[in-house]
């Protein structure tokens, strides 16, 4: 994963990492685009629940623990999936000062190249420094989660 600003803001800097997926881009998108079912499969995703769906986004309630500080924050998140190429988010209230980040979908042949790129400033509690480190090990991580779940789905 590495750090860098993301055009889903020219003032932030955003961790990005990707990940080439032994599937084809359906495969990947039915995942990415199965909101409740991420806690089953990203560890620090606890939970996930719809609470609206509109024609071009849906609102998720989730908790997700942050590693280092022994916190569980709970948020609405709105995410905006498009025609499998790409599913951007962002945070919409709870205690976080800013969540926001995207997938990003490549066809490669019969494989998907898939990028994620996130931003999370959880305020006062940490330092941005601390938080992107810690995102730079998780990235990778989460991408490892969502291949081995499409690959899981796949097999069945």
């Amino acid at each position: 994963a590495a750090d860098h600003p993301c055009p889903l803001s020219n003032k932030k800097k955003f961790v990005t990492g990707a990940v080439l997926i032994d599937h084809g881009i359906d495969a990947v998108w039915t995942v990415l685009s199965d909101a409740e079912s991420a806690p089953t499969y990203i560890d620090d995703l606890i939970s996930a629940r719809i609470i609206s769906e509109q024609a071009d986004s849906m609102l998720v309630e989730q908790g997700m623990k942050v590693e280092g500080l022994r916190k569980t924050f709970h948020y609405h998140v709105r995410i905006f999936p498009t025609t499998q190429e790409k599913l951007i988010f962002e945070m919409e209230k709870g205690k976080m000062r800013d969540f926001r980040g995207g997938w990003w979908l490549y066809p490669k042949g019969a494989q998907t190249l898939l990028v994620y790129s996130l931003y999370l400033d959880v305020g006062f509690l940490a330092p941005q420094a601390l938080v992107r480190n810690s995102l730079k090990k998780k990235i990778p991580q989460t991408l490892e989660a969502v291949k081995g779940e499409v690959a899981r789905r796949s097999s069945h």
